[in-house]
């Protein structure tokens, strides 16, 4: 039967006034009612399941989560921050040696003094089992002292040292923006002391200036780039306990004399380098803020990977209050660049001044900031909620009280602790493993992965019900009761819920899921799955059309009742349309099942594998061999081989002057390669085409995006050599007017400043 023949024998079915055929007015109403199912009840089911299965996934893998949508957008983290002690060091320390200011210039050796706050100094608690308590540092300082914790109250405490009894009459817990901590000790001979432990930069601020040894900056940044975690103590004496009661905090830290520094070493956890390394290697960038030291942060940084062999450019907030730049050698530099290469490393009080004094160039500085030091907790929210305002995914990863605020700040927050963290931030690691990082990231982007296949599916799925029901409107057929369990009950829904139990990759990739529901990638791969679909429809449908053997379907529709209307369903029309588009349905969920760079290989989802060949061996078979399971769909079925359907007492006979559905073998093997041809087509398109360009332009968006930072860059660079040359030339002209600049009078600045 020719093509035009098959035209004239639509417009004159659709035009004929015979009622066997539907009327126009109620073939459109019946369209209408078509469409209603293009977008099914299911479509829901495709933003919950996925999730659920990475949520159990995540659970056995010791991570709990309470914010399902972080997790999705953990699938497209970009920038990921990490606190230094606990997170990338271990969660312990280790006491190394004590430097004493009476033995300053001789060696590691700590004094009385040293030994007495080394014992009182800390804030620990004891359980009624004999347990210690209390942070990590106070712990191993305590335990290097030798003390005995007899008493502890909270804020008071009795300790024990050889024969010397010492009264902790208050203390004061650890500060995070003095970053200090401090407390009121008795001693034997009933003299009152104030003690104070804390950052060396801020307790020397707070020391008398005649008690700091003359090179107490050089050995203080000596031991920090060497990676070592130092404590600076002070202490002064008080006049009376009465005393207490009208002196604030800060008075009490105040005018001290300078004791020492304690030296501790936070070895890095061993899986730390290769977490850094594959979170490189997917083009998510690692920044650390830590409120520890920053030429510590720098060291930790370069063994971790944070930082690469090049050079580091540190800006830090000098007496004057401007911003003095410098190599890790202490060599003054000028204001760096924008390239993308430079690496630089700040503290957070400098952060915060040139974001306040210059925010378009600390914007435009920010992605080349590879370690912020010295952080004090609103300083680490002011760094992720500036990378946050650039259009930034962020990641926080932290343990400690002084991180909460950045837990809450970055779109996920993991906390690897089980205090004050693992409260507000939405993800914590029960096990306290940095390479919870890596569990966590992957799920979210085999969630955001499977959320859109299912989504994809499920839209597919409502487009196949759709075209296939309006066909059946104009033939005024339909599906038998089996077929619309099978195509709306049983295919529909275990492929909506076993798609989303793909497995997440074993590695990171260097491109990110699309999640877009109406994005370039989703609209183009159900579109070309849909074409693609109508086309080998047609093509069924053409194909039994052209058979000598075929004649349209024979029944009085009048003679029926409308509880007969399942019944409608023996003739080749509904068999060729239920064959085609179910098999549709089951290799549209095949193709939705590649895993590309974010999910397993396909052949490892394999309860979705069972389904889907399971179905389609089904399919192939009741297609090819006619039989009582093919009588099942009463497809190629004659009437000794009915079975009852959903609703009937009893077998119904087949509904034809013919009492068959039985198509020759010939015809069996055209429809079979048919839907063979149509599941190859809709696998290659998603594939080959749609992730082959995907591929291609995230490629192409790396290289444009380059080239923009680039242009950007040269066109600040630009602007910044201009400003430097009218700088130099002001200098000359200083100069040469007989005002030197500088201490060297040749007009070259010490360090550039800000």
């Amino acid at each position: 039967m020719s093509i035009d023949r098959l035209v004239n024998v639509f417009l004159i079915r659709l035009l004929s006034s015979d009622r066997s055929y539907a009327p126009i007015s109620s073939i459109f109403s019946r369209i209408r009612t078509a469409f209603s199912n293009a977008f099914p009840a299911l479509l829901p089911i495709a933003f919950t399941v996925p999730v659920g299965f990475s949520f159990n996934r995540l659970a056995n893998k010791k991570i709990a989560c309470c914010n399902s949508n972080s997790l999705l957008i953990a699938g497209k983290v970009k920038k990921a921050f990490f606190d230094k002690t606990g997170t990338l060091t271990n969660q312990g320390l280790d006491f190394i040696s004590a430097r004493s200011a009476d033995s300053w210039d001789y060696g590691q050796w700590t004094s009385d003094d040293m030994t007495i706050a080394m014992t009182t100094c800390h804030c620990i608690n004891v359980t009624a089992d004999g347990t210690q308590i209390g942070n990590p540092v106070d712990r191993a300082m305590f335990a290097a002292s030798k003390g005995a914790l007899e008493k502890a109250t909270g804020v008071s405490a009795t300790i024990k040292k050889g024969s010397k009894l010492y009264q902790v009459i208050r203390r004061y817990d650890f500060d995070h923006n003095s970053m200090t901590q401090s407390v009121v000790v008795r001693l034997p001979g009933g003299e009152v002391k104030a003690i104070v432990k804390g950052s060396g930069e801020n307790v020397s601020t707070k020391c008398r200036p005649d008690s700091l040894p003359e090179s107490f900056s050089q050995k203080l940044d000596g031991y920090s780039k060497a990676g070592f975690y130092q404590i600076a103590v002070a202490w002064k004496d008080l006049p009376t306990e009465a005393s207490l009661k009208n002196l604030s905090r800060q008075e009490l830290e105040s005018d001290l004399q300078f004791l020492g520094v304690l030296n501790f070493t936070n070895k890095l956890r061993e899986e730390t380098p290769g977490v850094i390394k594959e979170l490189n290697e997917a083009n998510i960038q690692s920044i650390m803020v830590t409120g520890d030291n920053l030429y510590t942060g720098i060291y930790i940084a370069q063994n971790s990977g944070i930082l690469s062999d090049g050079k580091v450019t540190i800006g830090q907030l000098d007496g004057a209050g401007k911003i003095a730049w410098s190599n890790d050698d202490g060599e003054a530099q000028e204001e760096p660049s924008l390239d993308q290469s430079t690496q630089l490393a700040l503290t957070g009080e400098a952060w915060c001044h040139l974001l306040r004094s210059r925010q378009e160039y600390a914007l435009a500085l920010a992605p080349t900031i590879r370690v912020f030091g010295r952080c004090s907790p609103l300083d680490k929210v002011s760094v992720v909620d500036t990378f946050v305002g650039l259009d930034f995914v962020t990641m926080m990863v932290g343990d400690g009280g002084n991180d909460c605020g950045a837990l809450k700040a970055a779109h996920v927050g993991l906390a690897l602790s089980d205090s004050d963290a693992s409260i507000v931030a939405p993800f914590t690691s029960l096990e306290k493993d940095i390479t919870s990082v890596l569990t966590l990231l992957k799920e979210g982007r085999a969630a955001l992965a499977s959320t859109l296949a299912a989504y994809k599916y499920l839209i597919l799925y409502g487009q196949i019900s759709s075209y296939n029901q309006i066909i059946m409107y104009y033939l005024n057929a339909s599906f038998s009761d089996w077929m619309w369990t099978f195509m709306d009950g049983v295919w529909a829904v275990s492929f909506t819920l076993t798609l989303p139990q793909s497995l997440p990759a074993s590695k990171l990739s260097k491109t990110l899921p699309t999640g877009s529901l109406l994005g370039w990638q989703t609209v183009s791969s159900c579109m070309g799955f849909m074409g693609l679909h109508y086309v080998f429809m047609a093509i069924g449908l053409v194909v039994l059309n052209a058979e000598d053997w075929y004649q349209c379907r024979k029944w009085d529709v009048n003679s029926l009742s409308t509880a007969d209307i399942l019944h409608t369903s023996d003739n080749y029309e509904i068999t060729v349309i239920f064959l085609v588009t179910g098999f549709q349905c089951i290799c549209s969920a095949m193709a939705q099942n590649f895993g590309y760079e974010f999910r397993r290989n396909w052949f490892r989802n394999w309860v979705f594998v069972a389904f889907a060949l399971g179905y389609t061996f089904i399919l192939f078979w009741i297609t090819l061999v006619p039989g009582q399971l093919s009588c099942f769909w009463r497809v190629n079925c004659v009437n000794e081989d009915v079975v009852r359907g959903v609703v009937d007492p009893e077998p119904f006979p087949i509904n034809n002057p013919f009492n068959t559905t039985v198509m020759p073998v010939e015809f069996r093997w055209k429809l079979l390669w048919i839907m063979i041809g149509n599941g190859l087509a809709v696998a290659f398109y998603d594939y080959f085409i749609i992730n082959g360009i995907r591929r291609r332009r995230a490629t192409k968006k790396q290289d444009q995006a380059r080239k923009k930072d680039e242009i950007e860059n040269n066109k600040a660079n630009e602007t910044r050599h201009t400003v430097l040359s009218h700088t130099d030339l002001v200098r000359s002209r200083d100069t040469f007017d007989g005002d030197s600049y500088g201490s060297s009078g040749s007009g070259a600045p010490a360090a550039f400043s800000v």
